[in-house]
């Protein structure tokens, strides 16, 4: 299954910028969003020497003017090259699965609604607001729009204000729960605990089986854990000191 969620993952990062494919690994980067660990990556490496790899990893990087990320899955001898190179931990990653067998509930002022593309710059505004990153507005709703039916986007409303973004991608019998986001003033009223049972709803309707990733630095890990999820495997992502 991992193998699978890996790529489910990396299929959805590549609707979001540039694709690069190196010898061993496969590079992604968004030169908008040129800070962002999820969006800029290199990752997929099954290299038996690391030196040309990373060397054409960073220049595609520099050209983009991005800071490089490069994800490491249980891989002493990369994390050693990395390390000899300048490269610190930057984060590691939790990938999880939803494994309850209980129907999540969910206040009656909570409503969720499916995204058309009249909608696209509300759920872009909600994205935005949740991970403080209103400059990347334009690039967000580029992306989005050329994508749409890729993936599908949901908005959850308090009442009538929209109060919670989501997005749901699915491949390999999984559906991928990304962009799960609040703004600061709607956290703690149960905004995100609604759309992952929305998610789960979907998931369990088309016979899909749900998963998410959550970064350590975020501390979401117990959140999701009594939200039905179960980590199945993590990730370390190194970036240069």
């Amino acid at each position: 299954m991992i193998e699978e969620m890996e790529d489910n993952e990396n299929s959805f990062v590549a609707l979001w910028g540039e694709k690069v494919q190196l010898d061993c690994a496969t590079l992604y980067a968004n030169s908008v969003m040129t800070d962002d660990p999820f969006f800029n990556r290199v990752t997929d490496i099954n290299c038996k020497e690391f030196c040309t790899m990373l060397d054409l990893a960073e220049s595609e990087f520099v050209k983009r003017k991005v800071k490089p990320f490069v994800y490491c899955l249980s891989n002493e001898s990369l994390k050693l090259e990395l390390q000899k190179r300048g490269y610190v931990l930057h984060d590691t990653m939790s990938v999880m699965l939803y494994e309850s067998r209980y129907k999540m509930k969910y206040s009656a002022d909570i409503s969720i609604e499916k995204v058309d593309r009249n909608k696209i710059g509300e759920w872009t505004d909600l994205f935005c607001a949740s991970f403080d990153a209103e400059n990347w507005s334009d690039e967000i709703v580029r992306r989005v729009s050329n994508a749409f039916d890729k993936f599908q986007l949901y908005i959850a409303y308090v009442k009538s204000s929209p109060a919670g973004c989501v997005a749901l991608f699915e491949k390999n019998s999984l559906l991928g729960l990304y962009c799960l986001g609040t703004p600061a003033k709607y956290r703690g009223k149960g905004i995100a605990s609604a759309l992952i049972a929305i998610s789960a709803d979907i998931a369990n309707d088309n016979d899909l089986k749900l998963f998410l990733q959550s970064f350590k630095a975020d501390g979401l890990i117990n959140y999701y854990v009594k939200r039905g999820f179960t980590q199945i495997y993590t990730k370390e992502i190194y970036t240069k000191a």
